[in-house]
């Protein structure tokens, strides 16, 4: 079972701030919606809890992978077996505060993804022993070890689309989309923090602000 990984420092610098905004969408909308939604569990972070008899069955983490959280939620699915996630089990935890951290951290969690992304995304979306969901949801997961490189190749387009090009594109009301996605991160925030607000959690007054500014620091860090 997975719990949720609450960010304790968002005043610490802006990274520190984004990153905890990232976090909480990452472990709500996210990883907790796959629950709700009966899809492709999975758990990373600071703590989860597991039953003794799982290690013994499985095995110990895999070392050469190195995100070595994400490989053995994958392991869980592929034998069978299912990984529950409650964010009212809550730990905190500390964002990275330095440029260097973040960047140690970020690549890190780029190539491990990139390794499990190449070793399960031949296997999981078509094991018939998980549900139909679960299969397609494991096909978003790895694939999207992949989003953000297409994302930044991808933004120079729009980017001449909006100053330079003046035949327009293929998407009607395009910019019907491009206000969804825009606003997308503020939304979800939103609803987030209204949610832990109910549940007695706080949050600084500035992540609703990086909330705003989402967007940008999560195209640096696809630049990376």
């Amino acid at each position: 079972m997975k719990g949720r990984c609450y960010g304790s420092n968002p005043t610490d610098s802006l990274l520190a701030l984004h990153a905890t905004v990232e976090r909480h969408i990452a472990e709500l909308a996210d990883l907790f919606g796959r629950e709700v939604l009966g899809g492709f569990t999975i758990f990373g972070g600071g703590q989860t809890f597991f039953r003794r008899e799982l290690f013994d069955e499985l095995g110990a983490f895999d070392e050469e992978i190195l995100v070595e959280d994400i490989d053995m939620s994958a392991r869980i699915h592929a034998a069978g077996k299912r990984l529950r996630v409650d964010p009212d089990v809550v730990t905190y935890e500390e964002n990275p505060a330095t440029l260097s951290a973040w960047w140690s951290q970020r690549t890190r969690w780029a190539r491990g993804w990139m390794q499990v992304a190449v070793r399960y995304l031949p296997r999981l979306p078509f094991d018939s022993t998980l549900s139909r969901r679960a299969r397609f949801d494991a096909a978003y997961t790895f694939v999207y070890a992949l989003v953000p490189v297409i994302t930044i190749v991808a933004a120079p387009m729009l980017l001449l689309d909006r100053t330079v090009l003046t035949g327009g594109t293929f998407l009607p009301y395009d910019w019907l989309l491009w206000s969804a996605v825009g606003v997308a991160p503020f939304i979800t925030s939103l609803l987030i923090f209204v949610r832990d607000h109910r549940h007695g959690y706080g949050h600084h007054p500035t992540e609703l602000l990086a909330a705003i500014t989402l967007w940008g620091y999560l195209f640096c860090q696809g630049v990376v």
